[in-house]
């Protein structure tokens, strides 16, 4: 934590923005209008580039990453999924724009990005958490249901399993580690910043970070619930 907390405002800030910018690159066809699907090429949210929607079946993994907490930016009435829909619509209508997340509404932009990163975070542990339906009376634990608690229990052990092998690589210059604290001594010692690793995905920037990591947990939980045998 000690580590976290000694990344500047500035980093996480331009980190934040740089993606923006990413969605503006990519987001020329995404649709405006409220409830519009979203498209293809769009980010849906300011760190990560959204599934193509299908109109045909989709792949269940699409459909489980597609269920994750979203961005969406509201101007006036219209609404956009990405920045660039936004902000051509706040040229429109020359309004403010106003960013969803879980349902509520946020004026700032960082405000709105650290709520997108705490709510994913929330969704993917309460997805490897068993839960009681109240009108079935089923537990339903990774978006299956069934009667046995013991099942249920075995199913979150095995989901929380698969989603801990998923960690950061915390990279400092060419040294590379895997604890926050040892992360911290080498970036003293070198004086170069840390860039947190997850998969392919690199960022200076904690919130972006945590992101990615909650993003890289749950894609590894629904690819091996996918593979694994139907009982």
């Amino acid at each position: 934590m000690n580590l976290f907390r000694s990344l500047s405002v500035a980093v996480a800030l331009s980190a934040i923005f740089s993606m923006s910018l990413i969605a503006q690159e990519t987001g020329a066809t995404c649709p405006h209008a409220k409830g519009a699907k979203t498209c293809a090429a769009c980010p849906i949210a300011t760190a990560s580039v959204a599934i193509a929607v299908q109109d045909d079946e989709c792949c269940p993994i699409d459909e489980a990453m597609a269920k994750l907490p979203k961005m969406l930016f509201n101007v006036g009435d219209e609404s956009a999924c990405c920045l660039k829909g936004a902000e051509a619509l706040a040229a429109k209508h020359e309004a403010p724009i106003h960013y969803v997340v879980a349902e509520k509404v946020y004026d700032d932009h960082q405000v709105a990005y650290t709520a997108l990163v705490k709510s994913t975070e929330s969704y993917v542990n309460e997805f490897a958490t068993p839960h009681t339906c109240e009108a079935s009376g089923k537990f339903v634990i990774a978006g299956q249901a069934c009667d046995c608690p013991v099942q249920a229990g075995e199913t979150s052990k095995l989901v929380k399993s698969v989603m801990d092998k998923v960690h950061f690589t915390y990279a400092i210059g060419d040294k590379t580690c895997h604890c926050p604290n040892e992360a911290s001594v080498l970036a003293k010692q070198h004086g170069a910043e840390v860039v947190y690793v997850v998969g392919d995905q690199k960022t200076s920037c904690e919130l972006t970070a945590r992101y990615n990591l909650a993003h890289a947990k749950y894609k590894a939980a629904v690819e091996y619930l996918a593979a694994a045998p139907k009982h």
